[in-house]
């Protein structure tokens, strides 16, 4: 699992140590990102109503730049944080991990390095930032690849196998995971980046984008092919995620 394409051009603007107590805020959108070790404390984070983010001691948050949000911090919070800017987009995502020490000590070692401003510290701490993404990466990997998360990963399987399926439904993708619907959702969310109705949806898109181009089919077809009952619901749903009807998608 890779946290960012390392091709992309990183430049580090700031690495801080925060605390505060319990509050509720705002979060206005800056120009940068935001890799966050929680030390202390618990974060809720909200985009949308719909799909909290929820970030743990110990556990690791990616926060884009120009992304507004509301913070709900029940109690008293610690964090180290790394800003810096990049080209690539991504959503806000938080990661579990197995053992916070080694990652904790990488982030303390950061922001000593980079307060000192000794000979080359700038590029000792983006070494070391580089050193944390993979950290992380193997970390998260190893955590969601346990015996804890197997059923949900055939559940996300499942669903890629089987999207165009009509009578699929998230409720029935949670209880092969053995989870309840809402902790579906938010591991979903948290691993995939976007939520399990909304990848569903893109899934079948895709694939009638494919159906579409062939030109062998009718929309109606198409419609049913990918997972759609309704065609006018299909039309509807092809207008509001490309801007024009399914049959601009013909070639």
């Amino acid at each position: 699992m890779s946290l960012l394409n390392t091709t992309e051009s990183i430049k580090i603007t700031d690495v801080n140590f925060i605390s505060w107590e319990k509050s509720n805020v705002l979060v206005s959108p800056r120009p940068f990102h935001a890799l966050v070790f929680r030390a202390k404390g618990e974060a809720i984070f909200n985009k949308s109503s719909d799909n909290p983010i929820i970030s743990k001691e110990g556990n690791v948050s990616l926060m884009p730049a120009n992304c507004g949000y509301s913070a709900e911090y029940p109690v008293r919070n610690e964090i180290f944080v790394i800003h810096f800017t990049t080209d690539e987009a991504f959503e806000p995502i938080n990661y579990e991990i197995v053992s916070s020490k080694s990652i904790l000590n990488l982030f303390k070692n950061a922001y000593t390095l980079w307060n000192d401003s000794g000979p080359a510290y700038y590029h000792k701490t983006m070494s070391l930032f580089y050193e944390i993404l993979s950290e992380i990466s193997d970390q998260a990997d190893v955590f969601y690849k346990s015996d804890v998360y197997k059923d949900f990963f055939r559940a996300v399987d499942y669903m890629k196998k089987n999207f165009p399926d009509s009578s699929l439904t998230i409720e029935e993708l949670s209880k092969m995971a053995n989870m309840s619907t809402t902790y579906f959702r938010k591991l979903f969310t948290q691993r995939i980046g976007e939520t399990p109705a909304k990848h569903l949806v893109s899934l079948r898109l895709k694939y009638a984008e494919q159906l579409l181009a062939k030109g062998d089919y009718s929309i109606n077809q198409v419609a049913e092919m990918v997972g759609f009952n309704d065609a006018k619901y299909f039309s509807r749903v092809v207008r509001n995620m490309y801007g024009y009807p399914p049959s601009k998608l013909y070639k």
